[in-house]
């Protein structure tokens, strides 16, 4: 689709590098959005009583605060990327990545803050481009779009297509799965008797 956008590793870090530095108190709603692929509605409304440290799994459940776009409750795993920001001390008892003014939920998605530090990092797009960039990674790890499609939450694969992006990794990976080299075609052949 037109207008998607994804970032690279590279660019990933450079975004933690600038949130670090000027909005500390983001990074672990960042790091989070990048390693689950969650909605920033989805990850500000997120309690608790979702997250299974034991099991290494977060569930997204409607809410009065969150309605995800089936309707339905789904899981996405901890990665090693995100544990230790939700083993670490909590800033609230009841929401996972609370504002830190209140201790409560965020009213709104932290705008001023998060495109202070994507400016800086010389980086264009908002925070679904987290979105963008988690499925498009994931697809070329994984290479399982039904995997992925579940894993953001979509109907179906072919929704999951639209988030998805070539990366030149797909190029690389692509070159070589098939080669159907005429020369040993030549080499194995047997004369005729």
């Amino acid at each position: 689709r037109p207008g998607l956008k994804r970032w690279t590793t590279e660019e990933v870090f450079k975004l933690y590098d600038k949130i670090r530095e000027l909005s500390p108190e983001l990074l672990p709603l960042v790091v989070a959005l990048a390693n689950t692929g969650m909605r920033r509605g989805e990850a500000l409304a997120l309690r608790w009583r979702d997250v299974d440290l034991e099991a290494r799994v977060i569930t997204i459940r409607p809410s009065e605060e969150w309605q995800p776009k089936t309707g339905k409750a789904r899981q996405v795993p901890i990665n090693d990327a995100l544990l230790p920001y939700l083993t670490a001390p909590r800033q609230s008892e009841e929401y996972v990545f609370p504002c830190p003014a209140t201790g409560d939920r965020w009213a709104y998605w932290p705008n001023r803050k998060f495109d202070r530090a994507r400016k800086a990092a010389g980086l264009t797009g908002g925070p679904h481009t987290l979105r963008h960039t988690y499925a498009s990674h994931m697809v070329l790890q994984t290479r399982d779009f039904f995997l992925v499609a579940r894993l953001l939450g979509h109907s179906t694969s072919w929704v999951t297509e639209r988030y998805t992006h070539p990366l030149p990794e797909h190029l690389d990976r692509a070159r070589d799965a098939l080669n159907f080299n005429t020369l040993r075609i030549v080499r194995d052949a047997k004369p005729s008797a």
